[in-house]
C-alpha cells in the first residue's frame, strides 16, 4: 500500500491508521449470448489497440531464435520492424522485443552472443500456433514440498490470470488477421477461462465483472515505469516524471475499473511536480535562520521524497526511524544520508503541529510502502 502524505503525517502526530480488504463475491457461471461475445471482442481489440498489442491485418508472423550460445530460445510474434541491425517483434505475450543481428552478421564467436542477439529468423505460422495453443492441456504440476502455500496460491492464481488474458489477445490477433472462426474460438476459450477464474478465487475485483474490463486491469503499456518507480532511481523527481508518463499511457486504456483513480494519480504527480519545479533549495546558512514554522514547510515539502519500506510481515511503514539498515533508508533530493524528513518534524515538536494538521488531507504519494502481507494476492 502506497503511503500518502497524509498517512505520514498522521504517523507524525501519532495518530492510528487501519486498511482493511474488501472480499469479493463469486462470479457467477452465466454464459455469453452471440451477441455478446461479438460486443466483447470488439472490446478487446479496443484495449489491446490502446497500448499497441493489437497486430496489423499484413502483419507477419515470426519465429526468431537469441540467447547465449549455450540456452538459445525461440520467440515467436508479430513482425514489427526489420533492418540490417535489428529485429523487433509483438511476441506471443504481447510483449515489445528488440533482437540485434549486428553480431550475426559479423560472425562473432558464439560465446560473445548475449539473450537480445539473434542467431535465426524464420517464418511461423500463427493459426498453428493458435490450435496448438487450444488443443494445449494444463501439465499437472506436482506439490512442491517447498513450496509455501500462499506462494503457491499466488503462482496458480497469476497462471488463471494468463490463461484469461491469453486467449483474449489471440482472439484479436485471429479476428484482425480476418480467422474469424479462429477468433470465435479462441474467445470462447477466453470467456470460460475468466468464468473459471471468477468462480475460483475471491478478491477486490468486481464480482459483476465482464471479460473486456478484466483483461482491461490487467493491461498495460510496453513501457517498464510504472507508479512503483517512486521508489526507484536515485532522484524522486525524476521518478515521478516517468511515473506521470506511466500513468497518462495508463488513462488511455478503455474499460479499466480503476480510471478514475488514474486520472486522480495523474492529477496528484502533476501537482507534486508543478511544486517541485516551483521550490527553491534553501542553503545551509539559510536553512539556520529559519524559524520553526519555516523549518516545518520545508520538511513538509520533502515527506515526498522519503523512501522507507516495511521490513515485517506482519508490521507496519515506520516512517518515524532513522535505521542504519541498507533496506530501511530515507532519501531527500537523491542524496544518500539525508536527514528523514518525517524524524526532523517530530523532532520540532508541539510547535509544528498546527502545519501537520494543515495536510492531514494530502493524500498525495510519497514513497513510503506499507502493507498487509508481502504474500497478499493484490500486494
Amino acid at each position: 500500500m502506497k503511503k500518502s502524505l497524509t498517512l505520514i503525517v498522521l504517523a507524525i502526530a501519532v495518530v492510528p491508521v487501519e486498511s482493511r480488504c474488501q472480499i469479493d463475491e463469486k462470479h457467477p457461471q452465466v454464459p455469453l449470448s452471440v451477441e455478446e461475445q461479438k460486443a466483447e471482442l470488439s472490446k478487446l481489440r479496443e484495449i489491446f489497440s490502446s497500448v499497441d498489442k493489437l497486430a496489423a491485418k499484413s502483419a507477419r508472423w515470426v519465429e526468431v531464435q537469441a540467447g547465449p550460445a549455450g540456452p538459445k530460445t525461440w520467440y515467436k510474434g508479430w513482425l514489427l520492424r526489420e533492418s540490417e541491425t535489428e529485429i523487433q517483434l509483438l511476441t506471443e505475450r504481447g510483449r515489445n522485443k528488440t533482437f540485434d543481428k549486428k553480431k550475426l552478421a559479423a560472425k562473432k564467436p558464439p560465446a560473445e552472443f548475449t539473450w537480445s542477439d539473434a542467431w535465426a529468423v524464420r517464418n511461423g505460422d500463427f493459426a498453428k500456433y493458435c490450435r496448438d495453443f487450444l488443443s494445449k492441456k494444463k501439465k499437472e504440476s506436482k506439490d512442491d514440498a517447498d513450496e509455501i502455500g500462499v506462494y503457491r496460491f499466488q503462482r496458480e492464481r497469476a497462471e488463471a490470470d494468463a490463461a484469461v488474458i491469453d486467449a483474449a489477445r489471440l482472439a484479436c490477433w485471429a479476428s484482425a488477421t480476418g480467422n474469424e472462426e479462429l477468433a470465435e474460438k479462441l474467445l470462447k476459450r477466453a470467456i470460460d477461462k475468466f468464468l473459471e477464474r471468477r468462480s475460483r478465487y475471491e478478491g477486490p475485483f468486481p464480482s459483476k465483472a465482464k471479460l473486456h474490463e478484466f483483461v482491461a486491469e490487467r493491461t498495460f503499456p510496453h513501457s517498464q515505469e510504472s507508479l512503483g518507480t517512486l521508489l526507484s532511481g536515485k532522484d524522486p523527481r525524476d521518478s515521478r516524471v516517468r511515473s506521470l508518463a506511466w500513468n497518462r499511457a495508463l488513462a488511455k486504456i478503455p474499460y479499466r475499473p480503476d480510471h478514475d483513480e488514474i486520472l486522480r494519480a495523474v492529477k496528484q504527480l502533476e501537482s507534486l511536480i508543478a511544486e517541485n519545479k516551483a521550490w527553491k533549495e534553501p542553503t545551509k546558512e539559510q536553512f539556520a535562520k529559519f524559524d520553526v514554522k519555516q523549518k516545518a514547510a520545508y520538511w513538509l515539502h520533502h515527506l515526498r521524497d522519503l523512501n522507507v519500506m516495511q521490513t515485517s510481515s506482519p508490521g507496519m511503514c515506520m516512517v518515524l526511524t532513522d535505521s542504519p539498515w541498507s533496506f530501511i533508508r530515507s532519501q531527500d533530493l537523491a542524496k544518500e544520508g539525508t536527514p528523514n524528513a518525517a524524524v526532523e518534524l517530530k523532532k520540532l515538536g508541539y510547535d509544528a503541529l498546527p502545519q501537520i494538521i494543515a495536510h492531514l488531507d494530502d493524500d498525495r504519494p510519497t514513497r513510503c510502502v506499507g502493507f498487509w502481507r508481502h504474500y497478499a494476492a493484490d500486494f
